[in-house]
């Protein structure tokens, strides 16, 4: 099996980011595709997607990445309920972790404890006018706890 994969890494090629299978030249914001968005070897992303299996497993690379990437900008963020690194997560998940960082107070407010404080601040953003139900749901386990 491994000179199967190996045979298809030299002749499709080995690329860790979306490209363009016509061009070879990777895919970023306001690329004109001529082929097929294709990632990995070979996988064409249109013609064949992945599998739940396969975004699960994505998935949870991305959470445990982004949980380190808190860690380490966070010491704190380990010793908070199973709860508030949820929420952190999926916060981090859409503003990206500098995004995140950017929520001083709330951040503030988490660290010390005070879970209904942060919530209420949390709702007080930007970002919470353009994510609607989201931020409503996060802020909502912030208060029952």
């Amino acid at each position: 099996m491994e000179s199967i994969k190996d045979m298809l890494i030299e002749h499709e090629d080995l690329k860790l980011v979306v490209y363009d299978d016509a061009t070879g030249l990777p895919i970023t914001k306001g690329t004109v595709v001529k082929g097929n968005p294709t990632i990995g070897v070979g996988r064409n992303l249109v013609g064949r997607g992945i599998t739940k299996d396969e975004a699960m497993y994505l998935l949870d690379n991305d959470i445990a990445d982004f949980q380190h990437q808190l860690f380490v900008k966070l010491p704190w963020f380990y010793s908070k309920p199973v709860e508030v690194q949820a929420v952190l997560t999926d916060m981090g998940f859409n503003l990206g972790v500098a995004g995140l960082l950017s929520f001083k107070n709330t951040l503030h407010f988490i660290e010390i404890g005070n879970y209904k404080a942060a919530a209420e601040n949390m709702l007080d953003s930007r970002w919470a006018r353009q994510v609607g139900d989201r931020a409503d749901k996060l802020s909502n386990i912030l208060k029952s706890l």
